[in-house]
C-alpha cells in the first residue's frame, strides 16, 4: 500500500519580473534549463532541501515524473530556508528533468504574486 509523504500545493511560475527580486534568496540555482521557481502556497508538511517528488497531481489524476527535487526555498524575497516550513507560503525552486519542465509550464500559470484562485495543482512523494 503506497503512502503519502509530501505533498505542495503549486499556485504558478514566477515571472521574470519577480524573479530577478528573489533571486538572491536562493542558495542554490541550478540548470536553468531545468529548474522552475514556483509559488507554493500554505504547506502541510515540514519539506527538506533535497525531498524528491515522484508525481504532480492536476484534477485528482496523477502523472507520474522522472524527476523533480525540492533545491532551493525562499520567502519574503530573500530570507532562505532549509525547507519549506509547515504552514508557510514559499518560494521553492525545483529541478525537474526537461519533460517535466514542459509538463508544469504547460499547466501552471506565471504570476507576480501569490495566486489565490482553488487551481488544484500539486507535487507528490508517495512510497
Amino acid at each position: 500500500m503506497k503512502k503519502l509523504v509530501y505533498r505542495v500545493h503549486l499556485q504558478g511560475i514566477i515571472s521574470k519580473n519577480s524573479e530577478k527580486l528573489i533571486d538572491k534568496g536562493f542558495e542554490q540555482h541550478g540548470d536553468e534549463n531545468l529548474t522552475l521557481n514556483l509559488f507554493c502556497s500554505f504547506s502541510q508538511f515540514e519539506i527538506p532541501i533535497g525531498t524528491t517528488f515522484n508525481y504532480f497531481e492536476k484534477d485528482n489524476i496523477l502523472i507520474p515524473l522522472h524527476h523533480a527535487m525540492l533545491i532551493a526555498v525562499t520567502q519574503q524575497f530573500g530570507k532562505p530556508f532549509e525547507s519549506i516550513p509547515e504552514g508557510w507560503k514559499t518560494i521553492s525552486k525545483f529541478e525537474f528533468s526537461l519533460e517535466g519542465v514542459r509538463e508544469l509550464k504547460s499547466e501552471l500559470p506565471i504570476l507576480d504574486t501569490w495566486d489565490y484562485s482553488s487551481n488544484k495543482l500539486y507535487l507528490l512523494r508517495i512510497e
